[in-house]
Order: C-alpha cells, then sequence, then structure tokens
C-alpha cells in the first residue's frame, strides 16, 4: 500500500513539472532607442550654416593666376575674401595687397583667428583690422566679417596664403552695403519673378538687366534671360553668361521654388542650380566660377521637385542653368 502510495505521489510531481511553462525571455520593445548625440539634425557638424568648425588654408600659390591678375574675390570652403586693390605677381609667388587697400574675410561661422604666411621680400606696411586683435602675422578674435586695411601712402604686402580658424557659433547675416540698401532696413518677404516682370521682349534673344527691385522684398535682381513666347523667363548655360543674381539683399534666404514651364526638354535632366552667397553680386556671369560663385545650396529638377529650403544663413542669390534651356513660368523667393 506504502508503495503504490509513493507512486502516485512521484506522478503528479512529474505531471507538475511537465505543465509548468519554461521561462521566455523578457518581451523587446517596439520603441526606437534614443538617439545618441549627433543623430539630431542640428547637432550635426557645421549646424545650420553648413560651414564645418575648423582651420582651412586659403592658398594664393594654388589658385593659377595670370601673372599681374587682378584679384577681387576668392570663396572657398564657405570663406569669402574681397579685395579693393590686389594683384597676383609671379614674382614673389604672392598676392599683392596694396597701400590703403582692404581685404574682407567674411564666413557664416563666426571666425576665431586668421594667420598670415607672407611671402618673399615682403614689405613692411602696417596692416590693421576693424575688429578683435591682430599682432602680425596673427589676428584673434570672434566676428562674421573681418576688414584687414594695408596702411601707408605707398608700398604693398605679399600674402602667399592665410590660415583661417572658424568655430562653432553662427554669425548674422550681414545682407551688404550695395547702392540703395541700408542694411538697417532690408525688408525680408515672398517675391515673384516672371518674364514680364524681368522687362525682357520676346524673340528668343538673351538681354541683360539690372537694377529690378523685389515684389515684396528689399532684394535688388540683376540677369541675363530670354522671354519664351511671352509666357517663360528662359535660362540656358550656354556662354557661361545667363541666369538670375541679387545686387542687394531682402534678409536671409530661406526658400526658392518655381513653377515650371510644360516646354521644358524632358529628354535629359533639366536641373536649375541655387547658389547662396553672403557677398553681393555683380551679374550672372559670376555663377560660372568657382571662386565666385558662392555655395551651391540645393539643384531643383525639371520632373522631380519644384523647391530648395535653405537651410544656411546667406544674404544673396544666384540661379543659373546646370546644363541646356529651361523655361519657368514663375519664379518665388522666400527672405526671413
Amino acid at each position: 500500500m506504502k508503495i503504490k502510495r509513493l507512486f502516485c505521489a512521484l506522478a503528479i510531481a512529474l505531471a507538475a513539472f511537465a505543465c509548468t511553462p519554461a521561462p521566455q525571455p523578457a518581451p523587446q520593445s517596439d520603441q526606437t532607442p534614443a538617439q545618441e548625440p549627433g543623430d539630431e539634425p542640428g547637432d550635426e557638424p557645421g549646424g545650420e550654416s553648413g560651414v564645418t568648425p575648423g582651420t582651412y588654408t586659403i592658398d594664393f600659390t594654388a589658385q593659377e593666376y595670370a601673372n599681374q591678375q587682378d584679384v577681387k574675390i576668392l570663396e572657398q570652403d564657405g570663406i569669402t575674401l574681397e579685395f579693393t586693390n590686389a594683384k597676383w605677381y609671379d614674382n614673389g609667388a604672392s598676392l599683392r595687397l596694396y597701400s590703403s587697400s582692404t581685404m574682407t574675410v567674411s564666413c557664416a561661422k563666426k571666425i576665431q583667428k586668421v594667420t598670415f604666411t607672407f611671402g618673399e621680400k615682403d614689405n613692411s606696411n602696417e596692416i590693421s583690422a576693424d575688429c578683435g586683435t591682430f599682432t602680425s602675422p596673427d589676428w584673434s578674435g570672434e566676428s562674421g566679417k573681418i576688414v584687414f586695411t594695408v596702411e601707408g601712402q605707398s608700398g604693398h604686402r605679399r600674402v602667399a596664403k592665410l590660415d583661417i580658424t572658424v568655430g562653432n557659433a553662427d554669425a548674422p547675416v550681414d545682407p551688404g552695403t550695395d547702392p540703395g540698401t541700408d542694411p538697417g532696413t532690408v525688408t525680408p518677404g515672398e517675391d515673384v519673378l516672371t518674364v514680364a516682370w524681368t522687362g525682357v521682349r520676346s524673340g528668343g534673344t538673351y538681354y541683360k538687366w539690372e537694377g529690378k527691385k523685389g515684389s515684396a522684398s528689399s532684394a535688388v535682381y540683376a540677369g541675363d534671360t530670354a522671354n519664351f513666347q511671352d509666357k517663360a523667363i528662359q535660362l540656358n548655360s550656354k556662354n557661361e553668361n545667363y541666369g538670375i543674381v541679387t545686387t542687394a539683399s531682402g534678409g536671409r534666404l530661406a526658400k526658392v521654388s518655381v513653377v515650371w514651364n510644360t516646354n521644358t526638354y524632358t529628354g535629359s535632366p533639366r536641373v536649375l542650380n541655387v547658389y547662396g552667397s553672403n557677398r553681393a553680386y555683380t551679374d550672372a556671369t559670376e555663377l560660372y566660377s568657382a571662386s565666385t560663385q558662392g555655395t551651391l545650396v540645393g539643384q531643383i529638377t525639371y520632373t522631380q521637385n519644384t523647391e530648395v529650403t535653405i537651410s544656411g544663413n546667406y544674404a544673396y542669390l544666384g540661379l543659373r542653368s546646370d546644363d541646356g534651356a529651361m523655361y519657368f513660368d514663375q519664379i518665388s523667393v522666400t527672405w526671413e
């Protein structure tokens, strides 16, 4: 009897063991893992301006200038240099900055340091800066724009290269000092550009125009465009002349949108290049040189997209065809 009871107890224990569910792994969360620092768009190197903090070398000896070439503007790595009286000379392999002339260095990020490397047989004219501290050959401070002046009534300085350090802080937009534009009274808004607004008559011939005020903002436009059938603004990359630029600012460039004319060719991509700059343009030819075209901030491709939102801080706009003819019923430019 005792043996029978023992077997019954054993059977009950085995049955209980068999019915006990096996341990299950902890359920997986369906939540997206938290982003690591730097994953957010605002944490990307360069922030909104698109310029990555660091030190950049602008080497005048690598620019392939012709002997005694006048140098007015140089744009590289998001940094703009503007000169009032400068020439490149093979003799001494340097850019000569003449007395009483200026060199303006600007960037969408605040500049923290500028180091000059002078060329052979350099002269002794003093150099001054309108901000920060300059103790040759180094400038230090924090500014989005520095104006260096070569002092004296004669002579020059010979500059071979510049090392420019930019930080992480965005510089305020400089709307420029072009005639007719008071930087303190820049008016933002959405400008609408049409073929009638350009004043170009029909016939297929390209005409150069300038001084066109924006329909809503304080921006002033210039261009070299054609009139397509009294319906559309026509652009082309041929001859490297054609495009639209701003010579005065409407504030911060925020967005460019277009209404494509359906006669635009579809056999190969037709792409509108959108450039931003913190230097005022003078005419559309500047859009065809890497040293003057500014920063390519976006592209609008026929049948694919109709607008570009500008994330950086730019005060001036340039538009040109990347390749081939294209037609626009309307181009809208938004300034903030």
